[in-house]
């Protein structure tokens, strides 16, 4: 019978270690050169050329690493940095490729999703074709494959349910980290990044971007307690993150986010059947913190109550995204070519309060109907297939963990099917469908799927007297 071929480096482990010392004294000379250059460029070497060695001999630990790095976008210098560690870890994943049969396995059972997927990304492209300003769509087009890139590379290189888990704990930190910097950091702090208009920002590009990955967060986080065994610990890690969280979806004021995070609980509720009390104290906690906050923050409380834009202005850029579906329902406009279509809808009978919108090319501030009015009903449903298989994938691995006897794993998968719920409600109110926290989400569904289905083959493996046993 023929044996599996081994992990990228386990032939040659002496060729293996002095390929790491050799790369790791050359790393030290360039480094040195660089710091000479200057301090930011060489601090940068020094952070890449050590996560470089960690990328080819553990991808789903690096990968990990990297999630945090996408919730500091926002900051100073900090836009490119996420797109340069998927260099690295594309660089990883196709050095791994070859020699490991389990995420070729992977890629062959979720084919057709990844068949969707790029032809999504390809009708996106295509749409370009009619566009009124084809550059718009051009420019949106390297985001469509970076994210496209990340979510086959985090479906296939999380080796098990561990590593899983592993990444769902780095997003979780990586949020509260962003978060926590935004609280301490203060109005006006690294050039008024942290902070827009009195709406905590973190280390993200807006506060609702940041509301959004705070609701995938909260979901995450209550998937992972069930894996700690200490409950003191338990209700600590929980208690604190979970109160840091839910002050941080307050202070970014984002409408959207607390509608996805009433939603996310409706969808715990309905999936965490065994654990109802603790979300039902959950919810009573995000209550009282809520009306903490409102009653000491009445600003805060008159951006919900008092706004006459219809959603800062969403209502006007809504009307003016649904005349465009009626006129284009099947093809859309065009890629990125919402604002510039929609100039002659201006003219049309009806009250619209925030035109300025249109003339700073601002988006539709709704993915879905985004989706619609650029691409037509072809690319919306196209894109759709991805977050449902997600969704889908996660419950399905989770009835298949809790059959097999790991609770820890079902909690998770259903933590995972919670946060791509509560995420998916907030799109409603957040334009960007290339987001990259979006499609790492929407990978680890069907990696949790791959996971459970290798966990229930190892839990019935046959022995030679045909009895099923258990893994060691």
């Amino acid at each position: 019978m023929a044996t599996p071929a081994p992990r990228w480096g386990a032939r040659r482990p002496d060729a293996l270690a002095g390929a790491v010392t050799a790369a790791g004294v050359a790393a030290a000379g360039l480094s040195g050169a660089l710091v000479a250059m200057g301090a930011a460029v060489g601090l940068a070497s020094i952070v890449a050329l050590t996560y470089a060695p960690l990328v080819l001999m553990s991808l789903g630990v690096a990968l990990a690493l990297w999630v945090p790095l996408m919730f500091f976008e926002g900051l100073p210098g900090a836009n490119n940095v996420p797109e340069a560690g998927v260099l690295l870890l594309t660089v990883g994943w196709l050095a791994m490729l070859r020699t490991e049969p389990r995420m070729r396995a992977v890629l062959r059972a979720h084919r057709r999703v990844l068949f969707i997927m790029m032809l999504f990304v390809a009708w996106a492209l295509v749409t370009v074709a009619w566009a009124p300003e084809p550059a718009h769509g051009l420019a949106l087009m390297p985001s469509f494959l970076n994210v496209a890139l990340i979510y086959v590379i985090v479906l296939t290189a999380l080796a098990g349910v561990r590593q899983i888990r592993l990444l769902a704990l780095f997003f979780v930190l990586g949020v509260a980290a962003s978060v926590m910097l935004g609280l301490a950091g203060g109005d006006g702090a690294l050039g008024g990044a942290l902070f827009v208009e009195g709406r905590l920002n973190g280390g993200m590009s807006d506060p609702n971007d940041l509301a959004l990955a705070i609701v995938a967060a909260l979901g995450l986080l209550g998937g992972l307690l069930a894996s700690t065994r200490s409950p003191l610990a338990r209700w600590t890690m929980g208690g604190v993150l979970a109160v840091l969280l839910l002050v941080a979806l307050n202070a970014t004021g984002s409408r959207g986010g607390l509608v996805a995070a009433g939603v996310a609980v409706l969808a715990a509720l309905w999936l965490h059947r065994r654990s109802r009390m603790r979300v039902l104290a959950f919810l009573c906690l995000a209550l009282a913190i809520g009306g903490v906050w409102f009653l000491s923050n009445p600003a805060a409380l008159q951006r919900f109550t008092g706004d006459e834009y219809g959603g800062s202005g969403r209502s006007d850029l809504w009307q003016l995204a649904w005349r465009e579906v009626q006129d284009h329902p099947i093809q859309g406009v065009g890629l990125g070519n919402f604002a510039v279509a929609a100039e002659p809808y201006l003219r049309e009978p009806g009250v619209l309060k925030s035109v300025q919108h249109i003339e700073r090319n601002q988006e539709t501030h709704n993915l879905y109907l985004g989706l619609l009015a650029e691409t037509g009903i072809i690319g919306l449903l196209l894109y759709l297939v991805v977050p449902l298989v997600a969704v889908r994938a996660a419950i399905t691995a989770g009835h298949r963990f809790e059959a097999a006897g790991d609770d820890a794993a079902a909690s998770l998968a259903r933590g995972v099917a919670v946060a791509c719920i509560g995420v998916l409600a907030a799109a409603f109110f957040l334009p960007d469908a290339a987001d990259k926290r979006l499609w790492v989400l929407f990978a680890l569904g069907p990696a949790l799927l791959a996971a459970s289905t290798t966990a229930g083959t190892e839990r019935t493996a046959p022995t030679l007297h045909g009895r099923a046993r258990r893994p060691c």
